[in-house]
């Protein structure tokens, strides 16, 4: 993840200073919760958020589009109302105050979500938006505003029965069908859905966030590997992930021969052929005792 600190990074990177600047010039320096009577708690610490290309149905989002930032708990920590087309910010997202009993914002490490008018935005990054430290500038370009205002991503992987139990899908291992596996975003969004018969599964489609992947194990099976994956980015630069693979052991006990197979046969004539001996014997030792008192 990239990130600057106002006044110091900047220096050195003449490009975003640029930016920076075209974004100061087309928006107001004052918080925008003051512009836009918006409930947010400011604090004394926050982490400033800005676009120069987000869209709105495919076009550059309109001046007076009012752009809303919450932290994972879904506090209200910023708000910006757009001057200029196509841009916003800065935006400040405020931090919590430890000091209070209130939830004013974000906490370092948060992932920030985001609203366009009310609706789910989609990150196209380049910056990951997440609460770092005071001052910190990151460039999250946003698309909302219909199901085709933004590229979508693709999560791939395959549940298996791992032989070696290493949990690493090796070649000719095999595929474990009917393995719930779930996306969880960023903001909380959930996708459910089962291992197929090959023992794949694929989130198809689905949209910018930071998603973290978990497998429900199933009764009789142990994990040999990860039953958690986090922080999957999806979004600019990288929209496919295909290697998210879950290894299974199995934990049931080894079970005696079924009715009727070739192997309890090779038992009941091991049986029959001890019993038969012991029979034998038997006679052979009292028709000896026999001669012998005679």
């Amino acid at each position: 993840m990239t990130h600057w600190k106002i006044g110091n990074g900047l220096m050195h990177t003449g490009i975003r200073i640029i930016t920076v600047l075209v974004v100061l010039a087309v928006g107001s320096l004052s918080p925008a919760w003051a512009r836009s009577g918006a409930q947010v708690s400011p604090t004394t610490e926050w982490v400033n958020f800005y676009g120069v290309n987000t869209t709105w149905n495919g076009e550059l989002v309109p001046a007076g589009t009012v752009i809303a930032a919450y932290d994972p708990q879904g506090t209200l920590c910023g708000q910006f109302v757009v001057h200029t087309p196509g841009r916003y910010g800065l935006l400040a997202c405020y931090r919590d105050d430890p000091n209070t009993p209130e939830d004013e914002g974000a906490e370092p490490g948060d992932s920030i979500t985001f609203t366009m008018n009310g609706q789910a935005a989609v990150q196209l990054g380049p910056d990951s938006a997440r609460w770092t430290s005071n001052g910190d500038l990151m460039q999250v370009e946003l698309s909302a505003g219909g199901a085709a205002s933004a590229p979508s991503g693709t999560i791939r992987g395959t549940v298996f029965l791992d032989a070696d139990g290493d949990g690493i899908y090796d070649a000719g291992e095999a595929p474990i069908a009917g393995v719930t596996v779930t996306a969880i975003s960023n903001g909380g969004f959930e996708i459910p859905l089962r291992s197929g018969e090959d023992g794949t599964f694929g989130f198809v489609g689905i949209h910018s966030a930071h998603w973290t992947l978990r497998v429900t194990v199933p009764e009789g099976y142990a994990a040999s590997g990860p039953t958690l994956y986090t922080d999957i980015w999806l979004g600019a630069g990288n929209w496919q992930v295909l290697d998210k693979n879950f290894g299974l052991v199995s934990t049931a006990p080894l079970l005696l021969p079924v009715a009727g197979s070739e192997s309890q046969g090779l038992v009941i004539a091991l049986g029959l052929l001890i019993g038969g001996g012991l029979l034998v014997g038997g006679n052979l030792s009292l028709k000896r005792r026999r001669q012998r008192q005679g």
